[in-house]
Order: structure tokens, then sequence, then C-alpha cells
């Protein structure tokens, strides 16, 4: 059973003609121990992934990776390393507060008066904008 304080990492939305299996073996290569590793730390740093656990989610031609960031390593730190793994998607599992529908109820309750159409409206404009503005950086 997994810990859910330790968030997952997923990876998905490979590059086309990319062989997934290929993609795992060299993720899964890059988390493995090496010897040349202590002898050249500084390549290790570069090259190595902290991964624990890579398991291999692929349904029905939906691939899908998860990765477990290795025991003392924050789960920032294997994103950001595994944002460097060309064109690799990664979404971060969130954890919610357990009273979900009592907090659901408080916040309608609280927000009664407050135009949520206009408001749902207003974030996906920003986050449509976002994503325009991170597709034109790669350009």
């Amino acid at each position: 059973m997994r810990d859910p304080s330790r968030p997952v990492i997923i990876l998905d939305n490979f590059p086309p003609y990319a062989s997934t299996d290929d993609t795992m073996v060299s993720i899964a290569n890059r988390a493995q121990e090496y010897a040349w590793k202590t002898r050249h730390p500084e390549l290790a740093a570069q090259s190595g992934l902290p991964i624990k656990d890579l398991i291999d989610l692929t349904a029905r031609g939906d691939y899908w990776f998860a990765c477990l960031p290795a025991n003392g390593t924050p789960a920032e730190v294997l994103r950001d390393q595994l944002l460097k793994v060309h064109e690799v998607t990664i979404y971060v599992s969130v954890g919610l507060p357990r009273p979900l529908p009592a907090m659901i109820r408080t916040w309608t309750r609280t927000h009664q008066h407050e135009n949520l159409h206009a408001s749902l409206t207003t974030l996906e404009n920003a986050l449509a904008s976002r994503q325009q503005k991170r597709l034109q950086a790669y350009d």
C-alpha cells in the first residue's frame, strides 16, 4: 500500500513515434545505481534519477508511467529532473483534505452570492492563457 503523503509523479504524452518501452528502460537505467556513480558524482547528479519505484500503468493504448521518488527526495526535485526527459508531460498527484464534502458545503454557503459562472470563465481563460504562453516558450 502506498503512503498517501508521498506524491507519485505520472509520466504521459510521449513524442510521436517514440518507443514508450525504450523511454521506460532509459528512465529505469538512469534510476539504477552503477559503480561509476561513486567515481563521477557530478555526472551522476546530472544523469541519475532518484526513483524508488517505476511502475508501468499502460492500458488500452494509453501509456502512463508512475514514478515514486526515492526516500529523502522531494517530489519537486524528481519532477524537475524528469522535465529534462525529452517531451514528457508530468502530472503530480494531489492529496485533497478528507472532509471534502463538508468543505464544499461550507464554501458554497460562504460564497452563495458569487457569480460562479463568471469566476469559472475567468479561471478557464487564465489557464488557457498560461498554456498558450508555455507553448510559445517552446517555439
